[in-house]
């Protein structure tokens, strides 16, 4: 994978995570919120 799609998917993960966490600060509790984080790190492997 070229080094500008390695950034394009670590931004989108990152952006990713900061939706999750204040859905999951919100709605959800921490154990939510650390599946999620995984399966978004996960995804972007």
């Amino acid at each position: 994978m070229a080094a500008k799609d390695v950034h394009a998917v670590n931004e989108k993960k990152q952006q990713l995570i900061d939706l999750t966490k204040g859905f999951c600060d919100k709605f959800l509790d921490k154990e939510y919120e650390q599946v999620i984080q995984k399966m978004i790190n996960k995804m972007a492997k």
